[in-house]
């Protein structure tokens, strides 16, 4: 089941949690994940609500600072910390088109995957373990999720 609610991190989490407790009864899933952008958000609203979500036992696939992050390491390899206006500039510069948030890219950026996680992968291994997520910028653990739908995905 995916639920988007357009809430906020912390608000978000606390939606998270009612749909499990309800869900969780019917046996309707085996784990839980809340995917969210730091965007502009505060960065403890953002650090407590990564927190929160690992407390309540979530899994988080976030993007620090845009979601057009992950779609960006398909096509190479980002270290620069760069605001969404300009992820989406090079994202056009890519895809060789505007790029649309709204548009499905599933297709187009699955024979890119391998080097997403790849990219995604190498990116997180660059912070030290102490680091609070807002100050892994750039930075996503998308790939966590990819890799774990992966997990039950026929090739």
């Amino acid at each position: 089941m995916v639920r988007g609610t357009g809430r906020n991190t912390l608000s978000l989490i606390d939606m998270a949690i009612e749909i499990r407790e309800r869900e969780q009864k019917a046996g309707k899933f085996d784990q839980c994940w809340c995917v969210f952008d730091k965007d502009s958000f505060d960065d403890d609203n953002f650090d407590n609500a990564v927190a929160k979500a690992e407390a309540q036992g979530f899994r988080v696939a976030y993007s620090n600072e845009a979601f057009e992050l992950w779609y960006l390491l398909h096509f190479s390899y980002c270290d620069a910390r760069l605001a969404r206006q300009a992820l989406c500039d090079k994202l056009d510069e890519a895809l060789g088109a505007k790029y649309d948030k709204a548009a499905a890219h599933y297709e187009a950026l699955l024979p890119l995957q391998a080097a997403a996680l790849r990219n995604a992968r190498k990116l997180m291994s660059t912070y030290i373990d102490v680091l609070k997520p807002h100050e892994r910028s750039p930075g996503t653990t998308v790939h966590e999720l990819v890799e774990e739908l992966n997990k039950n995905v026929a090739w």
